[in-house]
């Protein structure tokens, strides 16, 4: 009998013991997980690369937060929400800049998506990014002072591989002109080559679609006094009815040196997509540090704060850690 209870008391020893080290080894991979994640803006000069250096920044520097695993990010610049969307879809980067109206085709596997198969419907919405708007640039004593001014003149345009281009197209559409015969049009390849352009004589207008205030704008209107350029509203009322996510906007008065003046514009906002291959706990935690260290973000790059009012139905689902936070914060209902 005491051999039997011997025995009872041996097994119950082990089985306690081994439940124990398996607790602790379980707790020691949580608390030494770490996931090393690329996050892709778009170039070096517009604003979506400004605030995700922040957000690396901040996550970089308060990840782990207790009880998360800890979290590494590195800013790769990219080529545009189109590419990004295509990488995501691909399982490339983990997080990327991407547009509503890109997004909801690439979802639902539509046109050039529909190679990808069920892949896109993998696409999940992180956060909103920033407000983008078509931006129109001429030097101040240069020939383009009006928009009716433009026709006939030295067009810097965006590269119609850029999936922001969409917009400007839409404008030109909306005026009545082809750039290809109304205006001496350059596509250029990058943001910062139509500043270039603009900055060296070599065009006389510009047309950007990006975020602002951006880098890019920023420097070339601090060494050259240059103006905005308004949008009539009605010919941007028109262009904004070619997508579901675009609006007629207005772009506030000093956002750049010596524009005390608002003016029209057509806006969108994009987002940061991931996927589902991004684990709950890891979109969770990224979506706290960047709202709980928010003032810190703000004083690195003002815009990295458009977010909080900019949430809404980007024709995707949100990811279930993101959604899970945004619902806690109260900034999504």
């Amino acid at each position: 009998m005491k051999k039997n209870g011997m025995v009872f008391f041996l097994i119950v020893f082990f089985l306690v013991g081994g439940m124990i080290l398996i607790q602790n080894v379980q707790a020691q991979q949580t608390k030494s997980a770490q996931y090393n994640l690329t996050w892709v803006p778009t170039g070096t000069s517009g604003t979506t690369y400004g605030v995700a250096v922040a957000v690396a920044t901040l996550i970089n520097k308060y990840s782990p937060l207790p009880g998360l695993p800890k979290l590494q990010m590195s800013v790769v610049p990219g080529k545009g929400s189109t590419a990004h969307t295509a990488q995501l879809v691909r399982g490339e980067i983990d997080i990327g800049l991407s547009s509503p109206n890109i997004a909801r085709d690439a979802f639902a596997a539509k046109g050039d998506w529909a190679k990808f198969g069920d892949r896109g419907k993998e696409l999940r919405v992180l956060f909103p990014a920033t407000i983008m708007a078509a931006q129109i640039y001429s030097l101040w004593e240069g020939s383009v002072k009006t928009f009716e001014d433009i026709k006939g003149k030295r067009l810097g345009e965006m590269s119609k591989a850029m999936s922001m281009q969409k917009v400007n197209a839409a404008i030109w559409k909306a005026t009545g002109w082809d750039p290809d015969k109304d205006m001496k049009t350059t596509y250029y390849s990058t943001l910062e080559a139509q500043l270039d352009a603009l900055r060296d004589g070599h065009a006389d207008v510009i047309i950007q679609t990006q975020g602002y205030p951006s880098t890019g704008p920023m420097e070339l209107f601090t060494i050259k006094h240059c103006r905005v350029i308004s949008i009539p509203l009605e010919i941007a009322k028109n262009a904004a009815g070619e997508d579901i996510s675009w609006y007629p906007s207005s772009m506030p008065a000093n956002i750049y040196p010596k524009q005390d003046y608002s003016v029209n514009t057509v806006g969108l906002v994009l987002f940061w997509g991931t996927t589902t291959r991004l684990p709950n706990e890891v979109a969770y935690e990224i979506c706290k540090v960047v709202h709980q260290y928010y003032k810190e973000g703000v004083e690195m790059f003002k815009p990295f704060g458009q977010f909080t009012d900019l949430f809404k139905d980007f024709g995707v689902p949100y990811h279930p850690g993101a959604e899970k936070y945004w619902k806690e914060s109260g900034l999504m209902k």
